[in-house]
């Protein structure tokens, strides 16, 4: 009869967290296009290294936002030390990874991770 309005915390957490994940996935492949076109059009030679490691974080945040969903135990460590290595890209990482570790906790203290 007396049930709760509020959505549980750790629940939100865990699919607030997941969808940080794939944006930095959306955000990295952005990256990776841009450099790669800016390259083209100035006609330079394309920083594959550059291109190669932002592809490989896609798809990195991407497993880790699909292990997260999945209530992953790895899942929650590596999305732990990727919210600590936000935190050094000041001014926006450092929000994004202040935002993945608060709901990361919540997530796991909730049990759910």
């Amino acid at each position: 009869m007396f049930e709760s309005v509020r959505p549980d915390p750790g629940r939100e957490g865990l699919t607030k967290a997941a969808r940080i994940f794939f944006v930095l996935a959306v955000l990295c492949v952005i990256v990776a296009v841009l450099e790669f076109a800016i390259a083209v059009a100035g006609r330079e030679v394309p920083p594959l290294r550059s291109v190669a490691t932002n592809v490989v974080l896609a798809l990195a945040a991407v497993t880790i936002g699909n292990g997260i969903e999945r209530q992953r135990p790895w899942a929650k460590w590596l999305g732990f030390a990727v919210a600590a290595l936000e935190l050094l890209n000041f001014p926006i990482g450092t929000v994004i990874g202040i935002a993945l570790i608060v709901y990361l906790y919540r997530a796991s203290k909730a049990g759910l991770l």
